[in-house]
């Protein structure tokens, strides 16, 4: 099979951009150390075959891997990274977590392209908080800006509705909501993305199970965007920005007069120590997370200081065992992943002529034939969870 005049700098180029090692690597790619070691010094230059294989394995463009010099680092996203690890060491990035990255940056530079075409697409209601602001302010008056109330709340029959119907109310403040599928939540929690090109992003990793926990970092993200930054975290952070961003999805999901209220009803006033059954209680209210109530009792001097941290080395002694994820349909699929505000984008730009059949096909992941299939979907998504202040 005939080789392949490559730069070995743009096959380590490659590899570095998905975080890999050279054992890592050539793991991935089935092949000896030594081999790859020979193609990336350019002892040997690779067969089609090979950087095919390398192109797929890597997910990176086949037509990246034969450019004559390595790309800028300016391609990449840039994150504040105030991810703990939970050591507070820095860790090394997870290879499925780079893939991931860069196509959330591909379905960005779409997305402002699109706006750039036709700004009628977008509609960005994203307000500009600021930290001269308290985090209860700020969660206070957006609570009241987007009409949200704990009658509402309450209503809500599962953390899984809940969950759904916060994020369409994200949605419809202009930001793109994706759910990625990449290492675990002990790695990250959740993204938020807010750079030049002005398009608001919120990443949550799927990995989380329990919905109520989703929606917490819905809106320690959704913090971020209103502060303007971009980061990753993982909420365990002590830095300032994390712990306002943490008050602020606190605040936000359970208002301190409502919270004190529902605290007051389950287990009285302050208590030294909260069981995992006031916990509940307390998140049926306001469909959040246990670990959630217990940082917002500690915030509201309803709880010693330390009491979060307390639960949480409770919680990992005895954590279960991953269960056997739900079976979930195609269109479901797609529909968890991009989030409603995305397809339906991408499908009005369709219908306007902006875009043809492939660009689309490109942005959702699904054939032509089957957008009819897409559409009903997010009709029903938002039959069912549409936000209505």
């Amino acid at each position: 099979m005939t080789d392949v005049p490559v730069n070995p700098k743009v096959l380590i180029w490659a590899r570095l951009e998905r975080g890999f090692d050279v054992p890592g690597a050539a793991a991935r790619l089935g092949v000896p150390e030594e081999e790859l070691l020979e193609l990336e010094s350019g002892a040997r230059h690779p067969s089609v075959g090979e950087l095919r294989n390398m192109s797929a394995k890597y997910e990176i463009g086949f037509s990246s891997l034969l450019m004559p010099d390595v790309l800028p680092s300016e391609t990449r996203l840039k994150l504040q990274d105030f991810r703990t690890h939970g050591s507070g060491a820095p860790g090394k990035w997870n290879p499925e977590l780079l893939m991931e990255m860069d196509d959330i940056n591909v379905l960005i530079d779409a997305m402002a392209d699109l706006r750039d075409a036709d700004p009628a697409l977008f509609a960005n209601k994203l307000p500009k908080a600021s930290f001269a602001t308290g985090a209860e302010k700020v969660a206070v008056d957006e609570r009241s800006r987007v009409g949200l109330d704990v009658s509402t709340q309450a209503a809500w029959k599962t953390d899984a509705t809940a969950f759904k119907t916060l994020r369409s109310l994200v949605e419809a403040q202009g930001v793109f909501v994706y759910q990625v599928n990449a290492s675990t939540t002990d790695d990250w929690r959740g993204m938020a993305i807010f750079d030049e090109r002005k398009i608001p992003v919120i990443v949550i990793n799927s990995n989380e199970a329990f919905p109520a926990a989703r929606s917490f970092t819905l809106f320690h993200e959704y913090a971020h965007l209103l502060l303007r930054q971009s980061a990753i975290t993982d909420h365990r952070s002590r830095d300032a920005n994390e712990e306002y961003c943490n008050k602020f999805a606190a605040y936000f999901l359970m208002p301190a007069q409502e919270f004190r209220g529902a605290a007051l009803s389950v287990g009285g006033g302050f208590r030294n120590y909260w069981t995992d059954t006031h916990l509940r209680k307390i998140g049926g209210v306001f469909k959040t997370s246990m670990s959630a109530v217990a940082l917002h009792l500690e915030n509201l001097d309803l709880a010693p200081d330390g009491f979060f941290n307390v639960k949480v080395s409770e919680w990992r002694v005895r954590e279960k065992k991953d269960s056997k994820p739900p079976i979930v349909p195609y269109y479901d699929k797609i529909a968890n992943r991009l989030g409603v505000q995305h397809i339906k984008v991408v499908l009005e730009a369709l219908d306007r002529k902006r875009i043809n059949q492939l660009d689309a096909f490109e942005m959702l992941d699904v054939q032509a034939s089957n957008f009819a299939k897409l559409r009903a979907k997010i009709m029903e998504r938002e039959a069912g969870f549409g936000w209505r202040p």
